[in-house]
C-alpha cells in the first residue's frame, strides 16, 4: 500500500512530504520513531504486523509510511531470498551445502571474487547505505536486550580476555604491523577527519555540556561552587572525566545520591525533592516498602533497558504502575504491557499492574491484593473452620463490590465461606457468553475479605460448584485469569488446567481518568460507524492490558 499523501490518523492533517508528516506526528502527537510503525499497522494496514510467507516468522520491512510494505505491495510476501524456501532447490538442505562447498572453492582459487574487495564506505555507495542500515540494525537490538555484549555476559572471563587483547594490540603497534589509520592526517587533507570535525563541533555548538572535553579537577570545582541547591561530598581527586559518579548533598533535605558531573551540572535536581515519578506511584511505593523494606524504585537492572517502578528482589516481585495517558496507545503500542509481563515471567519475576483509576477508586483492593501477594495477611482463616451455603444476589453484589477489583457481575448462583456468622469469601457462577463454551459454567467472581487469606477456599468452592454444575447436566467450570494481576497458579493447584489464552483486554479511557468496558464504544452500525469511528467522535482512546488465561475444571 503505497500513498502519495500522508494523511495523520489522528487529526485531519495531511502532507506529501514524508519528513514533513513524521515531524507532525513526533511533535504533535507525541509518537515516538519506535511507535510511528506500530501507528501504521493499526490504522493504515488494520492487521498485525505481515511476517514472511516461508514460515521463519521473521517480519517483512517496512519501508516509511509512503512505501508501507513492500514486499505486499508487489505481492510476493516473502523477505528477500526467502521465497527459495518454499519453491526452489535452495530448500533442499544437499543442495545448500554442495553451493557452500563450490562458492568456497571458488573464493580459494580466485575464480570468483567478493564484489566488495577493497572497497570501503567512504568509496562505494552501497556499501556505506549498508553500513547505515546495520549500525541502526545493531543499536537496536542492543537497546532492546536481544544482543548483549560479551563482557557483560561473563564479566570473569571478559576481564582476561580484554587484558589479552590490550596486550596484543599494543605489541603489534610497537612492531608496526597495526598503524593508526588517521595517522599524519588532517581535515584538510582527509574528508573522513573532516567530517569528524564537523561533528564534534556542530555538536558542541547546539550543547556545550556534551562535549568530549575533559574538564580538570580544577574547572570542575569552579563549576560546583557555583551549584546553589546541590553540594559536592566527594573528593575529587578519584574525579576522572565528567562521567564519574560522584556523590551529591542536597542542601535543603539532606538526601545524598550518586550522579556523575555531566547529568547535574545542567539540571541541580535532588530526585527526593522533585522525583520523576508520580505521586500514586511513590504511594504504592511508601506502602511496599513499610512491608518489604529491599524495594526499589525504578530499577533498570533487571529487565534492561526497560523499567520496573517498583521492584522486591526478596519476593521477585515487581508492580507496574499505569498511567491512563501516558500508558495508553497514544504513546504504547498495544503490546507493550504484555510484552513485559512476559519479559518479567522469562526472568522468574512476577509483575502485577495497577492502574491509575484503581489506586485513586479502590486503593484500599489494590493494598490487600498487593499485601497477600507479597504474603503479608492481617487475618489467616482456614476454609474448613468455615461454613459453606448460598448467598443472595444482594449479599453477593455488596461483598463482590467491597471486595474485588472489578466490582460485582451478573450471576446465575453465587456461594460463601461464612466464619462466626460473617461472610469472608464469596464465589459466583455464570452461563458463558457466547457459544463458544456452551455445556458449561463460568466462574464470574471468585474474591476473599480484605485483607483475609482464606486458605482452601478456592478448591472447596470449585468442588461443591463442579457438583452442582454436574446436576445441571453440565460439563464442568471454565474461568478467566487476567495475567497482568496473577499467573493462576491458585486455579491450577485446585485442578484447572490451561486451555490457551484470550487476546489481549483493552478499555477506553474517558477524560483521561477513568476506563469504561470497551463494548460502550463499539461499532454503530445505524450510522455505519467503526469503532475507531465511534471512539473518535466521543474523544477517548485505548489502553491495553494483557491476555486473559483460559481454564477449565471438568
Amino acid at each position: 500500500m503505497t500513498f502519495a499523501t500522508c494523511s495523520c490518523p489522528v487529526c485531519n492533517f495531511s502532507c506529501k512530504q514524508e519528513v514533513k508528516f513524521l515531524t507532525h506526528l513526533v511533535d504533535i502527537h507525541q509518537f515516538t520513531i519506535d511507535k510511528i510503525q506500530d501507528v501504521y499497522d493499526e490504522f493504515v494496514l488494520k492487521q498485525a504486523r505481515p511476517a514472511c510467507k516461508c514460515g521463519c516468522g521473521m517480519h517483512l520491512p517496512w519501508k516509511g509510511w509512503k512505501k508501507g510494505y513492500l514486499s505486499l505491495t508487489q505481492g510476493s510476501g516473502y523477505l528477500r531470498g526467502h521465497n527459495a524456501r518454499d519453491y526452489t532447490a535452495f530448500s533442499n538442505a544437499e543442495s545448500i551445502e554442495k553451493m557452500k562447498k563450490t562458492r568456497a572453492e571458488g573464493l580459494k582459487s580466485g575464480r570468483t571474487s567478493v564484489w566488495n574487495d577493497g572497497e570501503t564506505k567512504f568509496s562505494n555507495q552501497k556499501i556505506a547505505q549498508i553500513a547505515v542500515k546495520t549500525s541502526a540494525t545493531l543499536k537496536a537490538r542492543y537497546e532492546s536486550g536481544d544482543l548483549v555484549d560479551w563482557h557483560i555476559k561473563d564479566p570473569e572471563k571478559s576481564k582476561s580476555a580484554a587484558l589479552k587483547s590490550s596486550q596484543t594490540k599494543k605489541q603489534k603497534y610497537t612492531d608496526g604491523v597495526y598503524t593508526i589509520w588517521n595517522k599524519s592526517l588532517t581535515k584538510e587533507t582527509d574528508q573522513r577527519v573532516a567530517k569528524i570535525a564537523q561533528s564534534i563541533t556542530r555538536n558542541y555548538e547546539i550543547n556545550p555540556s556534551a562535549s568530549s572535553k575533559r574538564f580538570s579537577e580544577n574547572d570542575v570545582v569552579e563549576k560546583l561552587n557555583l551549584f546553589e541547591s546541590l553540594e559536592c561530598k566527594t573528593d575529587l581527586k578519584t574525579y576522572k572525566n565528567k562521567y564519574t559518579k560522584l556523590c551529591f548533598e542536597c542542601k535543603k533535605c539532606g538526601h545524598q545520591f550518586l550522579r556523575s558531573f555531566m547529568h547535574v551540572q545542567n539540571s541541580q535536581t535532588c530526585l527526593k525533592c522533585k522525583p520523576r515519578e508520580s505521586k500514586a506511584q511513590l504511594e504504592i511505593y511508601e506502602f511496599v516498602k513499610s512491608m518489604s523494606p529491599d524495594a526499589i524504585l525504578s530499577d533498570r537492572t533487571q529487565i534492561h533497558p526497560r523499567e520496573l517502578d517498583i521492584w522486591i528482589p526478596s519476593k521477585n516481585f515487581a508492580i507496574e504502575f499505569n498511567g491512563l495517558f501516558w500508558h495508553s496507545e497514544i504513546f504504547l503500542s498495544d503490546s507493550f504491557h504484555e510484552e513485559k509481563t512476559k519479559t518479567c515471567a522469562s526472568k522468574g519475576i512476577k509483575l502485577f499492574h495497577v492502574f491509575e483509576d484503581e489506586w485513586r477508586d479502590k486503593r484500599h483492593i489494590v493494598e490487600s491484593m498487593i499485601s497477600s501477594r507479597l504474603g503479608y495477611c492481617a487475618n489467616k482463616i482456614g476454609a474448613r473452620k468455615c461454613e459453606f451455603k448460598q448467598i443472595s444476589s444482594a449479599q453477593r453484589k455488596h461483598f463482590f463490590i467491597q471486595n474485588h477489583i472489578d466490582g460485582d457481575a451478573i450471576a446465575s448462583v453465587a456461594w460463601g465461606l461464612f466464619h462466626e456468622d460473617e461472610l469472608v469469601s464469596a464465589f459466583s457462577l455464570r452461563v458463558p457468553s457466547g457459544k463458544k463454551y456452551n455445556g458449561m459454567y463460568e466462574i464470574a467472581r471468585f474474591a476473599s475479605k480484605l485483607n483475609t487469606c482464606v486458605t482452601g477456599a478456592l478448591s472447596k468452592f470449585s468442588n461443591e460448584a463442579l457438583k452442582w454444575v454436574k446436576n445441571k447436566n453440565k460439563n464442568g467450570l471454565m474461568t478467566y485469569v487476567d495475567t497482568r494481576l496473577g499467573d493462576g497458579h491458585g486455579y491450577v493447584s485446585s485442578g484447572f488446567v490451561c486451555q490457551g489464552e484470550t487476546h489481549r483486554r483493552f478499555w477506553w479511557v474517558e477524560n483521561n481518568k477513568t476506563r469504561v468496558h470497551r463494548l460502550k464504544y463499539a461499532a454503530d452500525k445505524k450510522r455505519n460507524m467503526s469503532e475507531n469511528e465511534v471512539a473518535e467522535e466521543a474523544g477517548v482512546y485505548r489502553i491495553w492490558g494483557c491476555p486473559n488465561l483460559v481454564l477449565f475444571l471438568e
